[in-house]
């Protein structure tokens, strides 16, 4: 029977079969497995669990101290923050007059040009602004060790496109 023949992930090339028919993983003949997936199949069959999308709980188990306690993570990442922030406010400052006299074409993510030529420049502006940087904080929040470091290169860039827009570079 071919679901006897399957191991479980834990198995290891050429150890005895203990796993009944139910088992997953490996391939099995006559009770050696001859195969067994490495594991970080099983870390990345987490993320898609539920077909083609991602698994959000991994996002929410590896960001938990931002989702649970965002006071701490402020207290914690204030400097790295003050850098995004100030970079995000500078960039949504130097957009703004630019979408208002260049149209919304100017904005390099299709999202943020849909937002802005639905909602007007400005709130446009705004409100993408809020978006991306909520996004950038959650993106860090999963790596702790690189959490500073990805705010403040992310707000470093956002600096970078406010002097652009300010001299018209682009």
């Amino acid at each position: 029977m071919a679901s006897a023949c399957i191991a479980a992930y834990s198995a290891q090339p050429g150890a005895a079969v203990l796993h009944g028919p139910a088992a997953s993983g490996g391939l099995a003949v006559r009770g050696t497995v001859v195969f067994s997936p490495p594991a970080a199949w099983d870390r990345m069959a987490g993320m898609f669990a539920r077909g083609f999308g991602p698994d959000l709980r991994l996002l929410v188990r590896r960001s938990g101290r931002l989702l649970r306690r965002p006071g701490w993570f402020v207290r914690r990442y204030w400097p790295a923050l003050l850098v995004l922030l100030t970079g995000a406010s500078l960039d949504a400052m130097t957009t703004i007059p630019n979408v208002r006299q260049f149209g919304p074409l100017v904005e390099a993510n299709p999202v943020h040009r849909l937002v802005m030529a639905a909602l007007g420049a400005t709130v446009g502006t705004i409100i993408g602004k809020i978006v991306q940087v909520a996004f950038v904080v959650l993106v860090a929040g999963v790596w702790p060790p690189w959490c500073p470091w990805v705010m403040v290169v992310c707000g470093l860039l956002y600096t970078a496109a406010a002097v652009s827009n300010h001299l018209h570079l682009l």
